[in-house]
């Protein structure tokens, strides 16, 4: 088994922290909640199946030398989701920091090589601290938070009229369209001879 394989198979299991559940409701609509319903943070949509994840809380250190840092444990270095539905793919939370600590939602990705854990299904923990040098080898380190996440995917069957379908429903449609045409044409045709 390549490494690559053994990685992205690897399930991670819960480690106690409070929950970051993202629920994709379609392609333009994601939510962050506690598992309960409360909004945890801010999304903000990018573009279709592609959203930002700000926390709302500051990645900034106090004074002196310092830094920041979010980081992933559980499976690989981000979170994995297998695609719902028809076709191959996952969906990834991968941690960042601009200015706020936070993540990059992409649902719908392709990558066919790629498995993920099952959908729903907790997939590893994010860690968003900050750390600060006092004296030459003393290090203060503040956790911000902690959370174990999970990812649910509703598809793009919750809201049809707001949903961008992607290249594989569309490839379906466009064969069954190019069939048709020629059926007809062909009717046509022999209606004519």
């Amino acid at each position: 088994m390549s490494v690559l394989a053994l990685a992205t198979t690897t399930r991670a299991q819960s480690v106690g922290n409070p929950k970051l559940v993202f629920t994709e409701i379609d392609s333009m609509h994601l939510t962050a909640t506690d598992g309960i319903g409360n909004p945890v943070g801010t999304v903000n949509v990018l573009g279709p199946d592609l959203w930002s994840w700000d926390s709302g809380v500051s990645s900034a250190w106090g004074p002196g030398l310092g830094g920041n840092g979010i980081g992933w444990t559980g499976n690989a270095v981000y979170g994995l989701w297998a695609e719902t539905g028809v076709g191959a793919g996952v969906n990834f939370v991968f941690p960042g920091s601009f200015g706020h600590f936070g993540a990059t939602v992409t649902s719908d990705d392709p990558i066919f090589f790629l498995t993920g854990n099952a959908n729903g299904a907790y997939g590893g923990t994010l860690t968003a601290e900050t750390f600060n040098y006092i004296g030459v080898s003393n290090v203060v380190t503040t956790v911000a938070f902690k959370y174990d996440v999970y990812f649910n995917d509703l598809g793009d069957v919750a809201n049809p009229a707001n949903s961008v379908p992607d290249a594989r429903s569309t490839a379906g449609i466009l064969l069954l369209s190019i069939s048709i045409l020629f059926g007809v044409a062909r009717r046509f045709a022999h209606s004519l001879s």
